[in-house]
C-alpha cells in the first residue's frame, strides 16, 4: 500500500504533492527496520516485576515520574522509555541535569513576603501559578504575590539516586523501564 499526500492553499487550489519522507507514521514499519526487539545485554537477568516494585518503592521514582499513568506528574512521563536505549536512559538517571525536558524545567518563585517556592510549572491562569514539587505536591501562588520567577539551570532530580540500590536492583529497575510487560497469549 502506498500513501500519497497532497496539499493546496487558499491562493492556489491545485493539489501539490507533499513529501512524506520526514513524517513519522507510528503504524508503519520503516523499510529495513529490525523485526524484533533487540536484546539489551546490560539488563540480562533483570526482573521487570522487581523493577516495578523498586520504581514505586525503594527507588521512589514515582514521587516525581509517571509510568503508564501511575505516579506523579512532576518530572517527565517515563512511559516511553521502552522505546529508548539503555545508555541514554542511564545517563538521564545518573546525570539528570545533562538534558532537561522542557516540560520539567524547575523554577524558583520568590515571593513578596520573603518566602519562595521551587518546582515545575503545571498550570497557570491570569491570576495564579501552580507549581508541583516531589510527591506531586501542588502549590498555588497568586501572581500578585510573586516578586521574581527564575528558571533554574539544574534538574529537580538530584544526581546519584541509583547509589542507594544494589547492582541487581539497578538491573531490575532498568528492565522495568526498558521492556514492555509480557502479554498473556
Amino acid at each position: 500500500t502506498k500513501l500519497e499526500v497532497t496539499f493546496s492553499t487558499a491562493m492556489d487550489a491545485r493539489p501539490r504533492a507533499l513529501g512524506i519522507r520526514r513524517f513519522l507514521m507510528p503504524f508503519a514499519t520503516p523499510p529495513g527496520a529490525l523485526v524484533g526487539k533487540v536484546a539489551v545485554p546490560e539488563i540480562a537477568g533483570g526482573n521487570r516485576e522487581n523493577g516495578k516494585r523498586l520504581f514505586h518503592g525503594k527507588a521512589a521514582c514515582f514521587t516525581c515520574h509517571q509510568f503508564n499513568g501511575e505516579g506523579h506528574a512532576v518530572g517527565p512521563d517515563l512511559s516511553n522509555t521502552v522505546h529508548r536505549d539503555y545508555a541514554n536512559v542511564m545517563r538521564d538517571i545518573m546525570e539528570p541535569g545533562a538534558s532537561i525536558n522542557p516540560d520539567a524545567v524547575a523554577y524558583q518563585i520568590s515571593l513578596r513576603d520573603g518566602g519562595s517556592v521551587v518546582g515545575v510549572r503545571v498550570g497557570e491562569t491570569p491570576e495564579e501559578l501552580k507549581i508541583a514539587s516531589a510527591g506531586g505536591l501542588v502549590t498555588t501562588v497568586r501572581k500578585a504575590d510573586i516578586r521574581a520567577t527564575e528558571a533554574l539551570p539544574v534538574s529537580l532530580m538530584p544526581p546519584g539516586l541509583l547509589s542507594a540500590l544494589g547492582e541487581q536492583e539497578v538491573k531490575d529497575l532498568m528492565t522495568f523501564l526498558l521492556t514492555a510487560p509480557q502479554r498473556d497469549q
